[in-house]
């Protein structure tokens, strides 16, 4: 028997057990329950819960129907481990490591993954929705979404996954499989979803403006229904905007047009070798685009996304970069301080 835990109906329950549990229980808990999912006398189904068990290696575990409600995983190694249908309500996974674990059809309602690897996941029909834990003060422990910020998921099985309202903000999920998912309210803002097969998805009101999705990701998805940024202009129109601009520029004001292009979605767009300077490309979507040897001094690129853009050479100084996701930006020999003549320095 776990030290600490106490035997009621075939289950271990942990109303006894330390508010924080040892890697030799941890264990001992995994041998009980690997006779129960076997069928062999004396084993119990593990029944922990709201247990600190940071820090320990579950790594090949499985744990597959336990009963694991608001754990601390945070720290742990939970590599190629199996959580098949465990309820695993309101964990913290942060910091951990969880490439190739199994989660088919887990209770992950509320779970919070800020940070961790997931590569090769299997997340096949799991529940990612809102959910909270309630202190012993009545207030709740977390904001109840279910937090993926800045993880990690490529090559991840998430093919009808319940997802509605969960947060992937800045999380690379290429080449993942979300087929048939329910992304209702779901937050891609910053998020890399290049190779994902998003067919009978639900994408109502999903937050994919400024999100770096590829032409393949986009195809396979009705993006009728999502959150999107206005798309950019056609290129007869652009080419115009931009000659109307560089006269501008050049005539310091007095013919042209300044250029503005905020809040599109101009992913993938081709502004090499162009005269941007002061163009107002605020809170667009610039993913995927080539600016290589542009002129942007003194543009306004406040909040933009900038995920895989190339900037190779590009004029950047007096710009005004505050709030911009430069993630893995091409920044190769590009210039930024102090533009010459008026003493605008580019912000970031």
């Amino acid at each position: 028997m776990l030290h600490g835990a106490r035997k009621k109906d075939g289950i271990i329950e942990a109303g006894f057990l330390p508010p924080k549990i040892e890697q030799s229980e941890l264990n001992k808990l995994y041998r009980h329950h690997m006779h129960y999912l076997k069928g062999i006398r004396g084993g119990q189904r593990a029944v922990l819960r709201y247990v600190d068990m940071s820090g320990l290696n579950f790594s090949k575990m499985n744990f597959t129907d336990a009963d694991l409600t608001g754990c601390n995983f945070s720290n742990c190694d939970l590599s190629n481990s199996c959580f098949v249908r465990a309820n695993l309500f309101g964990g913290n996974f942060n910091g951990s490591l969880l490439d190739g674990a199994n989660f088919e059809r887990a209770d992950l309602r509320g779970g919070q993954f800020e940070g961790v690897s997931l590569n090769k996941t299997n997340l096949l029909e799991a529940d990612l929705r809102k959910g909270q834990l309630i202190d012993q003060n009545g207030r709740p422990t977390s904001s109840g979404a279910c937090n993926f910020r800045n993880a990690s998921l490529t090559q991840t099985g998430m093919k009808g996954c319940k997802m509605s309202g969960a947060v992937f903000e800045g999380a690379n999920l290429s080449e993942v499989e979300l087929t048939g998912a329910d992304m209702r309210g779901t937050n891609f803002k910053g998020a890399r979803l290049k190779g994902v097969e998003l067919s009978s998805a639900n994408l109502t009101d999903a937050q994919l403006g400024h999100a770096a999705l590829d032409a393949q990701s986009k195809t396979s998805a009705n993006m009728m229904m999502a959150q999107n940024l206005r798309p950019g202009p056609r290129a007869e129109k652009l080419s115009m905007l931009l000659d109307n601009h560089e006269e501008w520029v050049t005539s310091g004001g007095v013919s042209g047009a300044r250029m503005e292009l905020p809040n599109m979605d101009l992913s993938g767009f081709d502004f090499s070798a162009r005269i941007l300077a002061a163009t107002n490309f605020s809170g667009s979507n610039l993913c995927d685009s080539d600016f290589s040897c542009a002129i942007l001094s003194a543009a306004d690129l406040r909040d933009v996304v900038l995920i895989d853009a190339k900037m190779i050479g590009a004029d950047l100084r007096g710009a005004d970069l505050r709030g911009a996701d430069l993630t893995d930006t091409m920044l190769d020999d590009a210039r930024m301080g102090v533009m010459p003549g008026v003493n605008k320095q580019t912000q970031k």
